[in-house]
């Protein structure tokens, strides 16, 4: 499990010596905050689950510690940081490009083309999943490397003969969806 999330009210989960408290605190890169004490009404079975409110996790990096009291008052030290990274935005994918090798018009920017398996190609965020549509459906998914490029060739038949729009959409890894790109308008003249 990475844990990166979209989900700004996440819980987590974790087991503690029967009937202590817990001190939960999150550091956003300024140091370790108390967000909450646990009592040992909710832990009196030794396990202990929280939900984080709107706003108590930052977008990024949240290293997620807990410090125990145990009934005698006896304190522990902090626990070992668990991260939990908030990713909650998504740009939008760059417009598509049919690639030059597939661009049989009379130009070789002018989208059109008898290439009945035209290669497109485009950026989106890096390590993302990009849709490829066609007139708002969609066709395949690839992935986007390191630095955010994909590439896909259209099998035999995914597309027809005519006028198209082609647009991509990207999901990332926290599970955010990127709006569509801006459409491409081709013509495959076959």
């Amino acid at each position: 499990d990475d844990n990166i999330t979209h989900i700004r009210n996440v819980t987590i989960t974790g087991t503690v010596e029967v009937n202590s408290s817990l001190q939960l605190y999150v550091d956003q890169g300024g140091g370790p905050v108390l967000m909450d004490t646990i009592s040992e009404q909710y832990i009196a079975t030794g396990n202990w689950s929280y939900t984080f409110s709107l706003g108590q996790l930052a977008e990024g990096a949240n290293q997620i510690t807990v410090i125990a009291t145990d009934m005698a008052d006896n304190v522990s030290a902090a626990s070992s940081a668990l991260t939990v990274t908030l990713d909650t935005t998504m740009a939008q994918p760059g417009l598509p490009d049919l690639a030059a090798e597939s661009d049989t018009g009379d130009t070789g920017n002018d989208e059109v083309t008898s290439d009945e398996t035209p290669t497109f190609s485009g950026i989106a965020d890096p390590d993302t999943h990009v849709t490829i549509r066609v007139d708002g459906e969609p066709i395949h998914t690839v992935d986007a490397g390191a630095a955010g490029a994909w590439t896909y060739t259209f099998a035999q038949g995914e597309i027809q003969t005519g006028v198209h729009q082609i647009d991509v959409v990207a999901v990332d890894v926290a599970g955010n969806t990127s709006v569509p790109s801006d459409d491409l308008t081709i013509w495959l003249n076959v």
